[in-house]
């Protein structure tokens, strides 16, 4: 049996404590996964109360060809165009309120401001399988060329009405990919929209406000996964470019849960992250 001299023995020893020491005294600061969930989720969540702001102020999506009904903060009709078809693509009339499906296409061109100030350009298709309006009803959703602030959205989305101004949404194969800082988010989600606000004003789409709760995964820029669950109710107001409200407890792969706070309401870029007691503010783009 081999003796290992006592130096030797010694030398190992120091070596493992010093590697420990410098381990535990690493500082988890890391938050890009945090910020690039919050980029995702708000743009995602702006999506489903879109198409179900159309699907209830065209009554059920009975209009065609016609700017959807609201204002920017800017006080301008938002810009873009809605189509309505049959599943073979043809037009249908503004007094058929009972062939579905339908399908709607909501067209921003080549970029205009929506409500929110943000700058959208392609389109979003959905197919709804009834009236928005009656419970049970679903709708499904895909990106052709969509960009918001020249950043690219792709996925499915597939949302139900609930009832009572609620409604449960799914986001599969979720992939958010910019060029210019070049990066690329994936993103799905399970979640349940309430609609608080602003369902007794058809005609104005600026004062909707949704509480969103559930649950999300993803893969950040950086190749890392996380997930995560919302603790306190996100509140998304559709006037404003970012979520205003609400908690998320965030997991990235191989590391401690870190908190991301909204704040108290106001409209601003602002993010609180918390990492083990260490608390960081975050500009959201």
């Amino acid at each position: 049996m081999k003796i290992f001299p006592k130096s030797l023995f010694l030398f190992i020893l120091l070596f493992a404590l010093y590697f420990w020491s410098c381990k535990k005294a690493e500082v988890d600061t890391d938050t890009q996964a945090a910020e690039d969930n919050s980029i995702a989720e708000q743009s995602f969540g702006q999506v489903g109360p879109t198409v179900v702001s159309v699907g209830i102020k065209e009554e059920g999506v009975k209009k065609t060809n016609i700017p959807v009904i609201g204002l920017s903060t800017e006080g301008n009709l938002f810009c873009a165009t809605v189509k309505v078809t049959d599943v073979n693509g043809k037009l249908i009339d503004s007094t058929n309120f009972t062939s579905f499906p339908k399908k709607v296409e909501i067209d921003f061109g080549t970029g205009c401001p929506d409500i929110d100030g943000r700058i959208r350009k392609g389109k979003i298709r959905a197919e709804f399988t009834n009236r928005w309006t009656i419970p049970g009803a679903s709708v499904t959703i895909n990106f052709v060329n969509y960009y918001v602030d020249d950043v690219n959205y792709q996925g499915i989305i597939k949302m139900t009405n609930n009832g009572n101004y609620s409604y449960s949404t799914i986001v599969d194969g979720g992939k958010v990919t910019s060029a210019s800082p070049a990066f690329t988010i994936e993103y799905e989600c399970n979640q349940t929209t309430k609609w608080i606000s602003g369902y007794n004003t058809d005609s104005i789409a600026s004062d909707d406000v949704y509480e969103i709760t559930g649950n999300a995964n993803g893969v950040n820029r950086k190749g890392q996964t996380y997930a995560t669950v919302i603790i306190q109710s996100l509140v998304k107001d559709m006037s404003c470019k970012w979520i205003v409200k609400g908690q998320v407890d965030l997991t990235p792969e191989k590391k401690n849960t870190r908190s991301i706070n909204f704040g108290d309401g106001t409209c601003d870029n602002k993010a609180a992250i918390s990492v083990n007691g260490n608390v960081k503010e975050v500009s959201l783009p």
